[in-house]
Formats: C-alpha cells, structure tokens, sequence
C-alpha cells in the first residue's frame, strides 16, 4: 500500500458535493469520448453505494499528479484539460465525510490522513494506491458513500449528456437548445458553466476561442457573459433554421417594448434573422416609424400574401441592398416598392383610341386639375392604360398610379366611364405627385381635408355665383367678403390686407411646428462632399423663393389696377393666394434643411442656416400691417394714398466666408 499526497487540502471550500460528483462525471465522459468506448454508467447498489463508472483504460494514480494533459488538450470537445478537477473533488468529498473508493484494472484508491514525507507533525490528505480488487477490470469505477440522491441528481443536471432535449439546431461553432423555465443555460463541451435569466435560448459551445480557454477555471462556473457571448453570437449567426429564425423573429416584435431577449441586442443577430425568414418566407422588414407613416405600404403587403415584421430603426437603416441566405433581396421598404412597381403591366391608350364618350370624361383632366392650382410641375404626363396590374403581385385592383421616376400619373381606362371616379383617382395622384407623400400619412390627410374644403367653397361659389367678383369667396372671412361685395373706398388694400391677415397665421404656424420638432418627415445623410453641392442649391432655392415672393408683391400691387381706376377682386384673390403658396414653399425649405444631417464637421455651418426663412417670414408679416397703416382708428384718407411692398432678404455674405474657409481646409471645391 502506497500514499500519494495529493497537495491539495483545504482549497475551494465553496464547493458542495454535487460540484465534487460533477468532475467525476465530467472524467468519465472525456474517457468515453477518448476512447470511443461504452456510455458512462450512473447507479446505486445494493449496499448504498452511488457508483460513476466508465469503460476505458482504466485510472491510475499518475493520474493524479496536477498537470496540463496533453491528450486532453489536444481534443477540442473534452471537458477537463489540466487533471486539477478529481484532486479537487477527493478534497471536497474528505471534508463533507464521504467515503471514496477508486477501482480499476490498475489499483484500489482512496483516501487517508496521514504526516507529509519528513514531517511527522504535518497530516495532510493522501490518496492511499493498494493492488487491484479486479485486476481484470475493464475502466474506471468511482464509489461514493454518503452521498445523497438529490447530490446526483444535481450533478447530472450540469450535463447535457444527461439530458433528453435535442438540439434546435446545430453548427461548427455549438448548438442551440430550447431554454428551461427559470433561466437558460451556457454549456461549455456539454457542462454547464452559466446561466442566463433573459437569454432566448440555451447554447453549448463546442468550439472554443481563446477568451473561454483562458477563463475555464477550477471551479468550471459562473463564467461572466463578456467570456461568451462572442461564441454564443457566432453560433446564432451560423443558424439557417426557419425554427430559430422565427423565435427570433417574434422577439424583434418585442424590442420597442423593451421585453425583448438579451441575443436581440445584437444588431448582427438581428440582421441574421432577417437573412433567414427572407429565404424561408414572404416577409416585409418595416422600421417602426414606417409602420405608422406608411399604412399604404403595410395593407398592399398584407394584400400581396407577406407577413408583416416590424424591426428596429437601426435595423432598418441596415436592410436596403442586402441578400438573404440565397442571394435574393430582403424585402424592406425600398425593396417591397420597387417589387410592386414592376408588378405593374400597361397597355397604353391614346386619345385617339378612346371612344366618345370617355373622351368627354378625358377633356375635363385639367379642369379638374384646376381645383388644386393646376397640374404640379413634376408630373410630366397623365396617361391612360386598359391594365394596371398583373394580378400576381397582389389581389386587390388599382385603379391609379403616381410614377415619380418618369413623373406619370397613370390612370386606368375603366376609370372613364364615370367622371366622378375619373376626377377622384385624378386629384388623389395629383396630390401625391404634388406633395411627394404616402397615403393615409397626416400630411396627406391636411392636404385631402384642404382640397375637400377648397371643392366644397368652389361648388358653393359656383352655386351662387358662377362668376363674378365673388367666385372664390365662399371660405374668406366675413370682412374679406364684404370688401370684396361692397367695394368701399380704399377697398383694394384693405381686401389684400384683410387676405393676407387671415392666410399668413397658418404659414406661421407650420414654421413654428417645423420649428419645434413636432413636424414628420423622412431624414437623409450626406458625406462631406455631398455637402459642399447642397450648400449651394440650398441658398440658390432661397434666394429664388426671395426673388419669387417680391415678384409677386408686384402682381399684387397690379391687381389693385392703375390709380384712379378699380381693381379686380378675382386678381386680388389669386394674386394673395399665390404669393402665400410661395410663403408656403419657405416651410418646405426649412423642412428640407432640418432633414439633412451632415458630417460633423460641417455641423455648425448647417446649423448657421436656421432661421434665414425667419427673417423673410417676418418681412412678410409686415405686409399686412403696412397696408392696414394708413386706415388705423378708422382713419380715412381723404388723398390719394400710396403704397410700396418691398422685401428684404437675409445677408449671405459672412456665410459664403465661412463655407469658402471650410472648402480650402477640406479641398472641395463649391458647386
């Protein structure tokens, strides 16, 4: 009989006896996996004894010296590599009073207090090695005595290779398990090392990098997540299944609430999902601002037969131009329109093709038009076609069609046969053509509501008056319209003032929403370079909108008529209107700029543009004020009285200096 000191008393006191039972079983299968022999056995006798037995080469007590195996470290799917754990486990069992007994072909081991070698005084745990109680036994046979049912049973648990789950889905990198009711589980080579409360599934690494090698310590658990999470997102982003694609999926739809998983944090996991249910199915990836600005876009889906997937802004951002596992694009929102639009089939018909009676219905187009201040200038041509659709795209008929790449308006022949109908779909694509915005959006709501109350005013004004000084009245205010009828003296400035009162406080009030954030719009970012050219076209359009509005203080002033003699009221009334949609066009400039976001650098310069459509807009509210001047306390000139209009706009001269300076620091020259 021979004592082994196993120099290890007294050390990872925090361990219970299932941590001690699990290293035993975590040797028995490394041995079962080294020697491609029989599955490890696990069992109870007769004399109460739990024996944790395999069918290898049996152990013998050099195996105990506490070293790096070199066999084991060779293998990538083992569990031990430096031969600490069993040591570990002898010293846990000795102080928790279990009796050890180690058989194999090799020898007896167990274990026994006794003085280290020349020193008497010194009693220290020793493996204590006598002869083979089977000398022909095949492996290794660990008895334990003491232990308790629950201690196997928890030991067990830090196994996969116990456990009847199968896997979700595997890959190079590990595999992925359907989580437990509490928390999912991190597995490293099939022993359980973590757990995660908020993880969707649980994984077993398989191919280990470098953080979790130098990690894995003695007590083989409790790794933090920073040691792997890169592996876990690998194994993620190497899955193909649709079941996991799925889960995944669905927790995206929890992610604006916050109640989504820890794995969808990570973009790059997002995205893979995407990837995934792209190949697998008809789905349309929608950010969650699109979802509510773009109704239009989320019934023609759900129309077309695709599930509708919200993800996150930044996931969206991410998905124009990408392919999924086969090389297809993902559809997201540029990807399902421009899908749509090539589903369209026309068969073009001309005037000449139409009958009679449809010609009539087509000879009112830009009558109708005229209820909204003519054709928009972008739509180049209105044509008419006998087919819209190939039906295969989706199932429900269109009738109408805004092409803004060729800047058509696309109408359906049907259409034709009823003026009514003709005249809807016309004024519904104008409207889009006009504005550039998508159904159902607030923006398309003002517009719609504006132009129902503008055809409503003019049916009434037609009704009453089809022509006339009053044509066009019906929705001015009441002074507007008695000026208008009356015509006392002075009565062209008052009415263009009066006018000019009551429209300018909703040009106002646009700006202002503009102003404070609490207008919708789509933004844009742009390089450097791409700044240096938007710049200018910026300042031209404001110089060109500056010019545009003194041009039209001028129409305005001639439609009073030359002095001494009457003006027209139905000038004055267009006259105002167009100069206050040129007010309007100011709004949308500011609008433009605070979508644009550039690079930092040129940050401050953008920002030193805020505001210059306030200085014109304050000279604009002075026009109103300037005619009203002169009849103030109900004073009425008893001269000939004159008024100038002029407008003043903002300085850009300091601007220029300061865009030049940023232009020579980064060598760009200015459009």
């Amino acid at each position: 009989m021979k004592h082994f000191d196993l120099n290890i008393d007294k050390i990872l006191e925090n361990w219970e006896v299932f941590h001690a039972i699990r290293e035993l079983i975590a040797n028995a299968i490394d041995e079962h996996i080294l020697t491609n022999t029989e599955k490890p056995h696990i069992f109870h006798d007769d004399a109460g004894w739990w024996h944790v037995r395999d069918f290898g080469r049996g152990l013998q007590y050099q195996d105990l010296i506490q070293t790096e195996n070199p066999e084991k470290l060779a293998h990538a799917h083992l569990i031990g590599k430096f031969g600490i754990g069993l040591k570990d486990a002898l010293a846990t069992f000795d102080r928790r009073g279990i009796r050890v007994l180690i058989r194999s072909a090799h020898g007896d081991i167990s274990l026994a207090r006794v003085s280290k070698h020349s020193f008497d005084e010194l009693v220290t745990l020793h493996a204590t090695v006598a002869e083979p109680s089977e000398s022909t036994m095949v492996g290794t046979d660990c008895c334990l005595d003491g232990v308790s049912d629950a201690d196997i049973e928890a030991a067990k648990s830090l196994f996969l290779y116990f456990s009847d789950t199968p896997a979700v889905e595997e890959s190079r990198f590990g595999s992925v398990f359907i989580r437990g009711l509490e928390s999912a589980s991190i597995y490293i080579n099939g022993m359980k090392v973590a757990e995660e409360a908020n993880f969707l599934f649980s994984y077993n690494i398989t191919a280990l990098n470098a953080a979790i090698k130098k990690a894995l310590n003695r007590e083989r658990q409790n790794l933090g997540r920073s040691v792997y999470s890169e592996r876990v997102r690998s194994i993620l982003l190497a899955c193909q299944s649709q079941a996991v694609a799925q889960a995944l999926s669905d927790d995206l739809q929890r992610h604006s609430s916050g109640e989504a998983h820890d794995e969808l944090s990570w973009l790059d996991v997002q995205e893979h999902a995407v990837r995934i249910l792209n190949t697998k199915r008809k789905v349309l990836f929608i950010g969650s601002s699109d979802i509510i600005q773009r109704p239009d876009i989320v019934d023609s889906a759900r129309a077309s037969g695709f599930q509708v997937l919200t993800v996150p802004e930044n996931l969206a951002e991410k998905l124009d131009g990408i392919t999924d596992l086969q090389g297809h694009p993902v559809t997201a929102v540029a990807e399902f329109i421009r899908q749509h639009n090539q589903s369209f089939q026309f068969r073009w018909i001309l005037p000449a093709q139409l009958s009679a009676s449809e010609l009539v219905v087509w000879q009112n187009t830009e009558r109708i038009l005229g209820y909204i201040g003519g054709r928009p200038d972008i739509v180049r041509d209105i044509r008419i076609s006998e087919t819209m659709s190939s039906g295969t795209f989706s199932t429900n008929e269109t009738l109408g069609l805004w092409e803004p790449q060729n800047g058509w308006i696309i109408l359906k022949r049907s259409l034709l046969c009823n003026l009514a109908a003709y005249a809807g779909i016309l004024l519904h694509e104008a409207l889009h053509a006009k504005y550039a915005l998508s159904d159902v959006s607030r923006e398309f709501e003002h517009y719609l509501t504006k132009l129902c109350r503008s055809l409503v005013a003019q049916i009434i004004d037609t009704k009453n008056e089809t022509s006339g000084p009053m044509a066009g009245y019906a929705s001015e205010s009441p002074e507007a319209q008695r000026l208008a009828r009356e015509r006392p003296r002075f009565w062209e400035y008052l009415l263009t003032a009066e006018l000019l009162r009551t429209k300018l406080p909703e040009v106002r009030r646009k700006f202002e929403r503009q102003r404070m954030g609490l207008a919708e719009f789509p933004t844009r970012c742009i390089s450097t370079e791409e700044f240096f050219s938007w710049v200018p076209s910026k300042v031209d359009g404001l110089v060109a909108l500056a010019q545009g509005l003194a041009t039209q203080l001028g129409v305005v002033q001639a439609s009073w008529g030359p002095p001494g003699q009457p003006g027209d009221a139905q000038k004055i009334w267009r006259s105002v209107n167009d100069f206050i949609s040129l007010c309007d066009h100011l709004v949308e400039w500011e609008k433009d700029l605070a979508a644009t976001t550039p690079p930092e650098e040129t940050q401050r310069l953008k920002n030193s543009m805020k505001g210059w459509t306030e200085v014109i807009l304050r000279e604009m509210e002075k026009v109103p004020v300037e005619l009203f001047r002169p009849f103030q306390n109900g004073a009425q000139p008893t001269s000939n009285v004159k008024i100038e209009l002029t407008l003043a706009s903002p300085s850009f001269d300091e601007f220029y200096a300061e865009l030049e300076a940023l232009r020579k620091r980064r060598s760009f020259p200015i459009a």
